[in-house]
C-alpha cells in the first residue's frame, strides 16, 4: 500500500508516517520544511494553500497512491480583543478546511479520471467537533465542517469504488494540545496512528478515539444548549480551560 499524508512533519501526521513506514508501507509526507520530514518517506515540500502546487502533486502521484489522509491541521486560540485575531481565523479555515476538501476533490477527480477503484481518502476532523467553546470555535468550526463534508463525500464517492473514512481524536498529546489545561484521556501520538492505520485497513468510516471521549462528546451534544452553555461558563469563571 502507498500512502499520501499532509501535515507529517510534527504530531499525528508524523505518527502516522512512522507507523505505516514501520508496517511496510510505502509513504509520501507533505511538509512545510525538508528537514521536518521523517526518515524513510518520500517528502513533498508544500503550501497547503498554494491549490496550483497541491493539484499538481495529486495529479502526478494519483496513479500510484492507494490512499490519502487528510491530516494537517493548525490549532490556534482567539481572543476577539487581539487586532491580528481575525486574520488567523481566516488561516486555520484556510488550511483546516479549505484546502483539505480542496485536496481531497483533487485526489478523487484523478483516481476517477483514470479509472481507479479500492481507493481511499481519509478525513482528520476531531471529537471536539460540534459545539464551540470559548477562544476555539474557529477551530471548533473548521473542524465541524469536515464532519458533514466527510459524510456526503462518502456518498459521492461510493459508485466510483473509493471509499472514506472520518477520524474523530479526542485528546492526544502533541505541541497542539500542549497549552491544555485539562486532557482527560489524553493518549500518545504514536497510539493514535496505530487506531488510524488500523481502521483505514478495515475500511471504517468511523474511527473515533479514545473510548471515554466518545462518549463525553455524545453527551455533549445530546444535552440542550443552554445547560451546554452554563457548563462552560462554569469552566471559564474557574479558568478550568
Amino acid at each position: 500500500m502507498r500512502i499520501l499524508i499532509s501535515g507529517a512533519s510534527r504530531g499525528i501526521g508524523r505518527s502516522l508516517v512512522l507507523e505505516a513506514l514501520t508496517l511496510g508501507f510505502e509513504v509520501d509526507a507533505i511538509v512545510r520544511k525538508l528537514e521536518d520530514a521523517p526518515q524513510g518517506c518520500t517528502a513533498h515540500v508544500l503550501d497547503l494553500t498554494d491549490h496550483n502546487a497541491l493539484a499538481k502533486l495529486m495529479r502526478e502521484l494519483a496513479p500510484v497512491l492507494d490512499c490519502y489522509i487528510a491530516n494537517a491541521g493548525v490549532g490556534d486560540t482567539l481572543n476577539p480583543r487581539k487586532a491580528d485575531s481575525a486574520d488567523r481565523a481566516v488561516k486555520q479555515l484556510q488550511i483546516n478546511t479549505t484546502s483539505t476538501i480542496y485536496s481531497c476533490y483533487r485526489i478523487a477527480y484523478e483516481w476517477i479520471e483514470l479509472g481507479l477503484r479500492d481507493r481511499r481518502i481519509a478525513v482528520v476532523s476531531s471529537l471536539g467537533a460540534g459545539r464551540g467553546f470559548p477562544r476555539n470555535s474557529v477551530y471548533i468550526a473548521s473542524k465541524t465542517a469536515l464532519i458533514s463534508f466527510a459524510q456526503g463525500f462518502e456518498i459521492d464517492l461510493e459508485k466510483h469504488g473509493i471509499g472514506v473514512s472520518l477520524i474523530l481524536p479526542g485528546f492526544v498529546d502533541t505541541d497542539m494540545t500542549a497549552h491544555l489545561k485539562s486532557k482527560p484521556f489524553s493518549i500518545k501520538p504514536l497510539a493514535a496512528a496505530r487506531i488510524i492505520l488500523k481502521g483505514i485497513e478495515r475500511k471504517r468510516f468511523w474511527i473515533a478515539f479514545p473510548f471515554p471521549i466518545i462518549w463525553m462528546a455524545r453527551f455533549r451534544d445530546f444535552i440542550p444548549y443552554f445547560m451546554f452553555r452554563w457548563i462552560v461558563s462554569g469552566l471559564v469563571k474557574f479558568k478550568l480551560v
